[in-house]
């Protein structure tokens, strides 16, 4: 019985090394070799991955829940340490944006605490009251909860949070990542996609994969470029509101 019990351990233990051999693209050989344990080692984001995934010609994940709204609100209520509020505020912002750029969903600051918002974000230390302590610079950098439990953002702030720079840990990408999940997506087997669980490397131009696209699309819409709203008219003759009201009207109907 302890025989076949060690022996189902190291069955599992080697099937979980080749789930993550073949997820994060090094050679799927089910041994702890150098290039393994050199992904291990990289700074990653904290959110488990789902197990046993099936093959698939998407490399993206939907989590399962979405957001029942597409206008959502957030606020940072713990900010770190060692970056001004102001250039996290703005870090944080973009990292939003590039998610609304390329989807129907629509992201609002807010500050005041009184305030309701669908997403709080803060910048916590070690141990910060849920299930997952952050453990010091390196390794876990965040996470992130999923819809159906509520969005919230977590970043450890002992790491080397920076601002266009390739020293320490871009703020930008990892929140944009952390974003990700709190929308409702999974991991990507997409190594340059932002919703790959690994942080790599700083990227100068930083912008979402095509995988990422796809993703948030699926789950809120394609972003449809609106036309603005024609210009009041000059004249106040009741004949010129009525053209001004039927351009509203088909623009609006042509949307939809």
């Amino acid at each position: 019985m302890k025989n076949n019990s060690n022996y189902s351990n190291a069955k599992t233990m080697i099937a979980g090394i080749k789930e993550f051999q073949s997820f994060v693209g090094v050679p799927v050989t089910g041994k702890l070799d150098r290039s393994t344990m050199k992904m291990m080692s990289m700074p990653r984001c904290g959110v488990k991955d789902k197990i046993g995934r099936s093959k698939r010609v998407k490399r993206y994940e939907l989590q399962g829940s979405t957001w029942k709204t597409k206008h959502l609100k957030y606020r940072i209520i713990k900010y770190p340490s060692k970056l001004q509020r102001e250039t996290v505020d703005l870090m944080i912002r973009k990292a939003f944006d590039l998610w609304s750029n390329r989807s129907e969903l629509m992201f609002e600051p807010v500050t005041d605490p009184k305030r309701f918002a669908n997403i709080e974000i803060k910048f916590v230390k070690g141990k910060h009251g849920d299930d997952s302590p952050f453990e010091g610079p390196g390794g876990v950098l965040g996470h992130a909860f999923f819809p159906e439990s509520g969005g919230d953002i977590h970043f450890d702030d002992e790491e080397s949070w920076t601002i266009d720079s390739a020293m320490g840990t871009n703020l930008l990408q990892v929140a944009n990542h952390e974003i990700g999940h709190s929308l409702g997506l999974s991991h990507s087997d997409e190594v340059d996609a932002a919703m790959s669980p690994l942080y790599t490397e700083y990227i100068p131009k930083y912008m979402l994969h095509n995988d990422d696209i796809q993703a948030i699309q699926k789950l809120y819409g394609m972003k449809i470029e609106r036309e603005q709203d024609p210009e009041l008219p000059s004249d106040p003759t009741e004949d010129a509101w009525n053209k001004f009201w039927d351009r509203i009207l088909m623009q609006y109907n042509n949307v939809d």
